[in-house]
């Protein structure tokens, strides 16, 4: 008697009349009454992706400004490098000092994907030290930046307030026939 297992089910026989209405409300196309929709499964296993390539695109140059305005401030010299797909979007220079800076926007807030280039980029021993990962969150209203550097002593990716950034290696692959 139960969906799935007989050939025919008769919910009218099963159900009490509250229930039924669910379930008849439910196949007409209103989950809200009482069947709970299933979440929403993230891209990839990671954070949901803006499916809107303007909007995504327009996140990307607004994360970017609110980055490069942040080392103008401090009296930096910025260059853009994001065509030369290095793992890294902005070389900041401060004296002798430069930064491999990589920008990562958001229209909220949540989690940031990185690329298999930027996360090599982000481990390799000889670039680390001077590679900062800056976040920006709510990149078209108020943006929201936070800018992660490695510390070596703790050997974790930190804010200069002190959050502690969570990495979860991700592998994937491209297939086709």
């Amino acid at each position: 008697g139960w969906p799935g297992v007989a050939s025919a089910y008769y919910a009218s026989a099963n159900l009490s009349p509250k229930d039924m209405d669910t379930l008849l409300a439910y196949i007409g196309g209103v989950p809200s009454i009482g069947f709970a929709q299933a979440p929403a499964k993230p891209h990839g296993g990671g954070p949901p992706r803006q499916n809107d390539p303007e909007l995504r695109a327009r996140v990307e140059v607004e994360a970017v400004r609110a980055v490069q305005a942040h080392y103008e401030a401090i009296g930096c010299i910025i260059e853009s490098v994001e065509d030369e797909n290095l793992g890294w979007d902005l070389n900041v220079s401060r004296g002798a000092r430069l930064f491999r800076v990589e920008v990562k926007g958001r229209s909220g807030t949540g989690a940031v994907e990185l690329t298999p280039n930027e996360y090599r980029a982000m481990n390799d021993k000889h670039v680390r030290m001077s590679y900062r990962l800056a976040i920006v969150h709510d990149a078209l209203t108020t943006p929201q930046l936070t800018i992660f550097q490695y510390a070596p002593g703790e050997d974790a990716w930190l804010s200069n307030r002190g959050d502690r950034l969570k990495l979860r290696p991700m592998t994937g692959a491209v297939v086709s026939f």
